[in-house]
């Protein structure tokens, strides 16, 4: 899809004008200003068939990977130091973020390791993990499949062998890491103005 993206110059000026005083935003002819980016993504996804999946099932893998990547970006968004706020919570909580894997614990207690180890398992139950390796979809470019990128992206940022123990993950990773144009958005910014900076550290 065509699309050009900046950086607000003026973010005090424009919060104030976004539906929800945060970023990303997107903004369509038409359409308006479309505030979120879950929402941001399923407008995508609504209008290219490839990013919303080939049919129902694959609507539904995406969607579910959508989610679930969404729920590791919160915890890491209420666990993890970022570049502007340091020593969020106490060493212990942020180490069980990074360590703990015992399922059996409430979601909301659980760490990364719990949830790529679901990922893992969604992997090899999508059906195309032997046929199409690297790919939860036949396009392997929907939108739950972009979100898990970034998501898995942000996490070996931080922990470059994180995904050591999940081989389907790691597959995954690499196979959309490969492609020309996710090169183009990590080293230059793609259509941005510049490359993205590391936010969690």
């Amino acid at each position: 899809m065509k699309w050009e993206g900046h950086f607000p110059k003026d973010w005090a000026e424009l919060k104030s004008r976004t539906p929800f005083g945060e970023l990303p935003i997107l903004e369509v002819p038409d359409v308006g200003m479309i505030g979120h980016e879950i929402a941001i993504l399923n407008y995508v996804g609504s209008k290219s068939q490839e990013m919303r999946g080939a049919d129902d099932k694959e609507f539904a893998i995406s969607q579910q990977l959508l989610f679930q990547s969404e729920d590791i970006y919160k915890k890491m968004a209420d666990v993890c130091d970022t570049i502007k706020v340091k020593d969020k919570v106490p060493k212990e909580r942020l180490a069980a973020f990074w360590e703990d894997a015992d399922a059996t614990k409430h979601c909301r207690d659980f760490g990364v390791h719990v949830y790529l180890g679901k990922l893992e398992a969604f992997y090899r139950s999508s059906g195309l993990s032997s046929s199409m390796p690297g790919k939860f979809t036949v396009s392997g470019n929907t939108v739950g499949e972009c979100k898990l990128f970034v998501t898995l992206h942000m996490l070996k940022l931080i922990k470059a062998d994180i995904l050591k123990k999940y081989a389907g993950l790691a597959e995954f990773y690499a196979k959309f890491a490969a492609h020309q144009k996710t090169k183009d958005i990590i080293d230059k910014g793609g259509k941005m103005p510049g490359p993205f900076v590391q936010y969690f550290v």
